[in-house]
């Protein structure tokens, strides 16, 4: 009467006489309309956080405590010019400038003992074979059974990077 949609889960047993002619029916009707509208929910919230994750700014990887990468957001071809798939199983010490490997490393191993690390700004090497001058910042979520790994967001700063050079000559 008032046009509300409501949803609902229906239950029904046959009962048959001993020679198998319908006697009736019994059963049960059930509102789940809570529960559809918690599912829709929870489906448009997880489309809101991959779209975040696929499009943001931020870069987001998951790596092991060897470095491996277990999982990448697809942003990434923005910026370093891979495809996510193509650095999945691969040890992100490897495309690092050699330079600044010693300082990554360190980083890596103090990880374990703390929370958050902030990088600061190294240079990443990107597929066609340019360097990009990126910062990360690094949670320890290896306890995390749905995470099982090192956060890792990282930003982009090779314009801050030119333009700080710049300046530094100009002066």
């Amino acid at each position: 009467p008032d046009g509300v949609v409501i949803h609902i889960k229906r239950n029904r047993q046959a009962i048959y006489d001993t020679e198998g002619r319908l006697v009736k029916t019994i059963g049960t009707i059930q509102d789940i309309s809570d529960l559809v509208r918690s599912e829709q929910a929870l489906r448009e919230s997880d489309e809101r956080f991959r779209f975040l994750v696929q499009h943001g700014n931020e870069m987001i990887a998951i790596i092991d405590q060897e470095g491996i990468y277990t999982f990448i957001s697809n942003n990434i071809s923005r910026v370093i010019g891979y495809e996510a798939e193509e650095l999945m199983g691969k040890n992100a010490m490897s495309f690092i400038h050699p330079d600044d490997l010693p300082t990554m490393f360190a980083y890596l191993e103090n990880i374990q003992f703390c929370v958050i690390i902030n990088t600061g700004a190294f240079r990443f090497m990107g597929k066609d074979g340019e360097c990009r001058w990126v910062e990360c910042t690094v949670s320890n979520h290896l306890h995390n059974p749905i995470i099982g790994g090192l956060l890792v967001n990282t930003k982009d700063v090779t314009e801050k990077k030119k333009k700080e050079e710049a300046l530094q000559i100009s002066e």
